[in-house]
């Protein structure tokens, strides 16, 4: 009985502080602690000048949008809202490149957001809820003529940050790789093994794809005639997997050649084969953006402007709905702040 006295007096309290109330088509309130906590999340963000009443108006902006999506008929129905959420986490997966179980997601999100999964997918579909009640109401806004960047202003960004747009020297590679055991003696016979097989490469009695399929114990690679993909020499991840020795031996070789000895790397013995090598290189508008993707450096340019010049139509749209809907709704602002 004292606990639930105690529970219910906490809860008092929390609404006995308001800093906020709007009503469109309900009342709702916005305490001090939801203020101090979201003013926190900004100053965490880098935002450290901001003042409380600048993000009191900002959460009474976004609670209008809410109430006036709602009111319109902007919604998403549970379904929906796990589909979302199913939606962002392959996102993410992709992102990391890791597969997440349910607890590992959890735990991702409590310790990158703060959030349990169920605030994670109602602040998501919240976010969608107030994208599609903007850009709907304002679609007038967001056409490709005002989306679009020019060419003047796609070249000028690039001259601006042409340095940003370089490639590494890099090299493609397919290997013949037996992982160490630890055991020497099974070591030593893995290395013999590799060092006959190289032999028989370099005196053309077998073909670096056969000794591949013969000899590499290296599932991944070897399904796809040992290459392991592109490696660029600045990657330090790949550096330090594969160690000193296999980089300096991979970037000594030429297109086609192969390491004139086998390799004793971080990943076990390994006969190196160079695909390709590219130099460093500073690239221009009508170059890839790497040597694995399609895309140039001016369709990157075209997309991140787009997406910044989207992002500046939400925000005027944003507020010019805010500015209408401030004028339907009624509004009281309870808090003050301290001098």
């Amino acid at each position: 009985m004292v606990l639930a006295v105690l529970a219910c007096a906490s809860a008092f309290a929390a609404v006995a502080t308001p800093a906020a109330t709007v009503n469109l088509i309900r009342t709702t309130l916005i305490s001090t602690t939801q203020l101090d906590s979201a003013v926190q999340s900004y100053k965490s963000q880098g935002y450290t000048n901001v003042s409380s009443l600048q993000v009191l108006q900002l959460m009474i902006g976004q609670e209008l949008l809410l109430q006036g999506a709602e009111r319109d008929g902007i919604k998403l129905t549970e379904d929906q809202k796990d589909q979302l959420l199913a939606s962002q986490k392959s996102f993410i997966e992709s992102q990391t490149g890791a597969t997440y179980t349910d607890d590992q997601f959890d735990e991702l999100l409590q310790s990158q957001a703060g959030m349990t999964r169920a605030q994670y997918r109602d602040s998501i579909a919240q976010q969608y809820i107030l994208q599609a009640y903007v850009t709907q109401t304002k679609s007038s806004m967001f056409t490709a003529t005002s989306i679009n960047p020019t060419d003047k202003e796609v070249e000028t960004f690039y001259r601006k940050n042409a340095s940003q747009f370089v490639n590494p020297e890099a090299v493609r590679i397919a290997l013949v790789l037996i992982p160490k055991t630890g055991d020497a003696t099974k070591d030593a016979a893995s290395l013999k093994t590799l060092q006959d097989a190289l032999s028989q490469i370099q005196s053309g009695k077998l073909t670096f794809e056969k000794a591949v399929s013969t000899y590499s114990q290296d599932t991944a690679s070897k399904s796809k005639g040992g290459e392991v993909g592109w490696i660029a020499i600045d990657n330090t991840t790949y550096q330090n997997l594969f160690g000193d020795a296999f980089y300096d031996a991979a970037f000594d070789l030429d297109d086609g050649e192969i390491a004139p000895s086998v390799v004793d790397s971080n990943v076990g013995y390994a006969i190196i084969k160079v695909l390709q090598h590219t130099q460093f290189k500073v690239l221009s508008l009508t170059d890839a953006l790497s040597p694995t993707e399609t895309s140039t450096v001016s369709d990157y340019i075209v997309y991140l402007l787009q997406q910044q010049k989207s992002q500046e139509i939400y925000t005027e749209a944003s507020n010019l709905m805010i500015a209408d809907l401030t004028k339907q709704a009624k509004i009281n602002i309870l808090y003050k702040e301290a001098n």
